[in-house]
């Protein structure tokens, strides 16, 4: 026990003097996630701001789509004066689109013989305005050609309904509505303050693992094997020391972020219980890639690919839950998608000190299954891993 715990203080003391945890482990997820939650963290909340107007010369649909558009989270989009004044603002980039309702537009809701058209200007660089006023276009449209094909067929049917649609209804509004996904409960913020600490945690973890390599190449692990150290001492204080680190990322983070971004993890047990069960996958990958790769560049390029697509496809960055069923069926090989799932049913616990639900240990009895089968793979390249062996 004495050898190991010398070599893990070792370890840290070199990451430490060294600023390689510092970096990977603490500071780099922090800013990100902080960069990231100032940039796009009212977005993932339901809250977006876009620079768009609504020129409505009929006088009548302006309030109802800036209620509409209100209620389902848009901020930012006022009334404007004029065609003229909207296309140059457009123009000059002062807004991202415009929406022009024309004096003709109400009397197409009188009279079929009539086109309805709305004008929508868009700025290329600006997707989601440009989304966002066609959404509204061509819903106006879509409910116009609704009920003017409902007033041609009473008139067909010969019915005496008559249908008055010379003015707007509480149908003009549009109805814009966030989406729930499968497995995101997490805010905006948190949602961000977790994918960080979840895609860095490999980084961090893989790291510590990787000196195994590196000691191989300076000829240490050698001279630690020849002391009076067993194979295997020196194998757990490696992994010792790394998923230390880990951890301390992991909790390091949560609070960092909860005090600075007002991020929610929920119960401090549910926060460990995952960060173990993530620091186990991350340990046994990395035990695999090291023992498959042929020298420490090659281990840490694999390493690193394997941690960024993993993260990338688990929902690190971005929900993949609202993609394509493909991606989310692909999404599941990630650990990261049931770190987020685990730490998501940990915030919504209805016991603040012990977590509950199977979504919470669902996900810790997957991770450690994932950890299981890494360990088969990291155990038949031990002996390369250390430099002993064929």
């Amino acid at each position: 026990m004495s050898a190991i715990a010398t070599i893990v203080g070792k370890d840290l003391r070199q990451r430490m003097r060294d600023k390689s945890f510092l970096i990977i482990g603490i500071v780099a997820p922090l800013v990100l996630a902080v960069v990231l939650a100032t940039v796009g963290g009212d977005a993932f909340a339901g809250r977006v701001e876009i620079k768009m107007q609504i020129i409505d010369e009929t006088g009548e649909f302006a309030g109802p789509l800036l209620a509409g558009l209100e209620e389902a989270g848009l901020t930012g989009v006022t009334l404007g004066e004029s065609e003229l004044l909207a296309r140059s603002a457009v123009q000059d980039g002062d807004l991202s689109a415009a929406l022009i309702i024309p004096k003709g537009f109400l009397t197409a809701l009188s009279d079929p013989s009539q086109p309805a058209r709305i004008l929508v200007l868009k700025r290329p660089d600006a997707p989601i305005a440009a989304s966002v006023a066609q959404a509204v276009a061509d819903r106006l449209v879509l409910d116009v050609n609704f009920d003017r094909l409902a007033q041609a067929s009473v008139r067909v049917a010969g019915g005496g309904l008559d249908l008055d649609l010379s003015s707007p209804t509480q149908d003009s509004r549009i109805d814009l509505k966030p989406i729930g996904t499968e497995t995101r409960v997490l805010d905006g913020v948190t949602y961000l303050s977790i994918g960080m600490a979840t895609f860095f945690l490999f980084f961090a973890v893989q790291g510590g693992v990787m000196s195994i390599l590196e000691e191989r190449r300076q000829h240490t692990m050698q001279r630690m094997l020849a002391a009076p150290v067993s194979r295997s001492s020196v194998m757990i204080a490696k992994f010792l020391s790394a998923g230390v680190g880990g951890l301390v990322s992991i909790l390091v983070m949560a609070a960092a972020t909860s005090l600075m971004l007002g991020a929610k993890w929920g119960s401090l047990l549910g926060v460990i219980l995952l960060a173990t069960a993530g620091v186990l996958v991350a340990l046994t990958l990395g035990a695999a890639v090291g023992g498959l790769a042929k020298n420490v560049d090659q281990g840490q390029q694999f390493g690193a690919i394997m941690a960024t697509v993993l993260g990338l496809i688990g929902g690190a960055f971005f929900p993949v839950s609202q993609g394509p069923p493909s991606l989310r069926l692909l999404s599941k090989v990630s650990p990261h998608f049931w770190l987020l799932r685990g730490f998501g049913a940990n915030t919504v616990s209805p016991d603040p000190l012990w977590p509950t639900g199977w979504d919470f240990w669902g996900s810790v009895i997957v991770l450690l299954g994932m950890s299981g089968a890494l360990a088969g793979i990291g155990y038949t390249g031990r002996a390369k891993l250390t430099g002993l062996g064929r």
